[in-house]
């Protein structure tokens, strides 16, 4: 089925021919085995972290994995990522405001090498169904 994933159970079990406990035990399963998960998108600001910074970090190669773990573990980190280049480490740090970030980038990471920040001052586009405050689309 390539349908609407977000469907009550109900209509799934109508729209798959199959009982909705037998939909509910698979959705179960997909969830159990890592198959499907659920990832959801929403404006920073509604959950008070409204303040959006940017952190490139460069790593020794050897030192890559372990410390994208570690700042993936951090509340303040939304999004981490091994990518190319230079700097071969990104993270995007949510925090309720300027000072919470500057706390953050003093306190929790200052002892990881060459960190670069950059504050987001305005986002055009974000995440699929969410509007920028301002922007027409």
């Amino acid at each position: 089925m390539r349908g609407d994933g977000r469907l009550p159970l109900n209509q799934l079990a109508a729209e798959t021919g199959v009982a909705q406990s037998t939909v509910q035990r698979r959705i179960a399963d997909l969830r159990d085995s890592g198959v499907l998960y659920f990832d959801i998108d929403t404006d920073r600001a509604r959950l008070g972290l409204p303040i959006r910074t940017q952190l490139w970090l460069t790593l020794p190669p050897t030192d890559l994995a372990a410390t994208g773990r570690a700042l993936a573990r951090q509340a303040e980190v939304a999004f981490a990522a091994a990518i190319t280049g230079t700097r071969n480490l990104y993270a995007s740090v949510s925090t309720p405001s300027v000072p919470g970030f500057y706390e953050y980038l003093t306190n929790t990471v200052s002892g990881l090498p060459a960190v670069e920040s950059s504050l987001v001052l305005h986002t055009v586009k974000g995440p699929a169904g969410i509007r920028s405050p301002g922007t027409d689309r």
